[in-house]
């Protein structure tokens, strides 16, 4: 039998989406509604602090948004009342990408319970938004859904391909620019929640809208049953968008072979003699496939490789200082540095079966020519820059502080170059995952070449995680974690997925490793599925070991919010 590990398996954890909504929000613009944007923040009680969880999609021209992307979240019954106090932040902005930061932009907020959204009656929550700056203002309402994910959807994407035919003209001088919106049913309280938006096509009564994708627990719960509805509006620039006409099915009707839809508006139909449709809605795509888990990669034997690099600039203190962030403390407390390589690094090494981690260092003048390198071995081995062993990383890293020279400036592109020409030379059937580990104190010198670098490594089996140590100002690196929209370079191309994810350690300074672990490992499952399925590469078959010769995999996952202390790896 089977035991999980203590504290790492826990079975009142569900999946919820969280869906928001506003009505009446106050005009900020002169001239138009507001164009709002939602961030959604979780409080830490162990720190006092506010941490972002997710932000919705920018809709423009809209008092009354009802806001297409959720913000996915676990739910603990016995957590939810003490630590997941939730915010829900509304903002009016002129770009999706403008800072949050502005109190000119601010429209109001609420502070809500996880667990008191979901004992309301439909799991549905409104609250007035207050703003602290104008305490008499009415801002407007916002009103919150959240939903418990069917696991066994999770799995499971939707290929979809619409067009329209014959649509209504809604406009007095010109076609209509009409868009789809799709909803499911809220069998708790009848309600419909939208669930996705496509494209407006602009002046035609025969749109055809690009294909989409969409999880099967986003669109429907995972019930094929589920009552959906599709809306086909006409986009206006001021906002007041009109109802072209709505149709109504269920993913299994859509499957079985039904692919025209009468497009009935309402008003219409009431009024108008003989009235019959305002156009049609047809199918031309509606598949349904299971997307394999990171689990299952895992258990067919799919190697995690983990590289590490160092930053030895000279801004992170004289090692021989107490105040240094490179400080090698007498007493055997590690610093900053050796913390997040254990952090990160102990969990890792647990799928790597080869133990041997490249470790580089930049920034710092190397001995005898002294000059500056942006890309040396730790180990000082000029031909294999490999330590076996997470212990052999820290031996090397402490032994490089008393043979090299801080430096400057602080580059990271020709790392990236380097671990993510590994990363090219490996097969794609061998399934072997790379995974670099960045540890900087500062301000990024050649971020042109690093965004570069990254855009060019962004469809190679490969993540970057950075873990930025000390007070510096940290904010150029939300650009290289685009969690919102993928990075570019100045040359216009574009990355095929993100693979970056960045974390301050000051914010987890006080917390277990374990914490800090979890967060920088927590984008990695899903950058792994993603690359394994857009190149069509399916999990290796798990191997038959006997239990006997069995060892339990180590919490990678666990640290992550799922556990597989009980999936055994050969």
């Amino acid at each position: 039998m089977q035991v999980p590990m203590s504290g790492a398996f826990d079975t009142t954890v569900s999946k919820v989406e969280i869906r928001i909504s506003c009505r009446n929000l106050i005009r900020l613009d002169v001239l138009s509604e507001s164009d709002p944007l939602v961030r959604v923040e979780q409080f830490d009680p162990t720190t006092g602090r506010w941490s972002e969880v997710g932000r919705t999609e920018w809709q423009q021209n809209q008092k009354n948004p009802n806001f297409a992307r959720c913000v996915p979240m676990d739910y603990w019954f016995e957590k939810a009342q003490q630590v997941q106090k939730l915010r829900f932040q509304v903002f009016d902005i002129d770009r999706p990408d403008s800072s949050l930061n502005s109190s000119q932009d601010f429209i109001g907020e609420a502070v809500v319970n996880l667990g008191d959204i979901l004992g309301n009656k439909g799991g549905t929550l409104s609250r007035d938004l207050q703003n602290p700056h104008h305490t008499s203002r009415k801002n407007g309402i916002i009103i919150i859904r959240a939903e418990e994910v069917n696991a066994d959807a999770q799995n499971s994407i939707v290929t979809f391909r619409f067009s329209g035919s014959h649509l209504d003209k809604k406009d007095f001088f010109g076609k209509s620019d009409p868009y789809l919106e799709i909803y499911r049913n809220n069998p708790a309280d009848s309600q419909w929640v939208l669930v996705h938006k496509t494209e407006v096509i602009k002046k035609t009564l025969d749109p055809t809208w690009r294909p989409f994708e969409i999880d099967a627990s986003k669109l429907c719960q995972g019930d094929f049953n589920r009552m959906l509805m599709f809306k086909v509006w006409d986009w206006d620039s001021d906002g007041g968008h009109d109802l072209i006409g709505n149709a109504t099915t269920t993913l299994n009707e859509m499957i079985k072979g039904k692919r025209q839809f009468a497009l009935i508006e309402p008003d219409l139909m009431r009024k108008k003699r003989g009235y019959k449709d305002s156009g049609i809605l047809n199918v031309h795509q509606v598949d349904v496939r299971r997307v394999h888990s990171f689990l299952e990669y895992i258990a067919g034997g799919c190697q995690l490789r983990l590289a590490l690099a160092i930053d030895f600039t000279a801004s992170n203190g004289n090692p021989q200082d107490s105040k240094s962030l490179h400080y090698r403390n007498p007493s055997g407390e590690p610093n900053e540095y050796l913390k997040a390589m254990m952090a990160v690094g102990d969990i890792v090494a647990s799928y790597d079966q080869t133990k041997q981690f490249p470790t580089y260092g930049f920034g710092a003048k190397i001995p005898p020519a002294n000059e500056v390198s942006h890309c040396f071995h730790v180990n000082m081995n000029p031909s294999n820059p490999e330590c076996i062993g997470i212990e052999n990383v820290i031996g090397a890293y402490q032994h490089a502080l008393s043979y090299v020279k801080l430096s400057g400036p602080t580059n990271f592109g020709p790392i990236i170059k380097q671990v993510a020409t590994i990363a090219r030379s490996t097969p794609l059937q061998q399934q072997v995952y790379w995974i670099l580990l960045m540890i900087t104190d500062g301000v990024i010198s050649d971020m042109e070449r690093t965004i570069s670098e990254i855009v060019d490594a962004s469809d190679l089996p490969f993540s970057i995680i950075i873990v930025g140590v000390g007070d510096a100002d940290f904010k150029d690196m939300d650009n290289l974690d685009s969690d919102d929209r993928l990075l570019r370079t100045r040359t216009g191309k574009t990355a095929t997925r993100d693979i970056v994810q960045f974390v301050p350690f000051r914010d987890y300074k006080r917390k277990h490793y374990s914490e800090l672990a979890r967060v920088t490992l927590a984008e990695l499952p899903k950058q792994l599925t993603d690359y394994y399925k857009a190149h069509n590469i399916a999990p290796n078959p798990r191997p038959d070991v006997p239990m006997t010769q069995a060892r339990p995999a180590a919490c990678f996952v666990c640290v992550c919010g799922v556990c597989v202390c009980c999936v055994h790896v050969a």
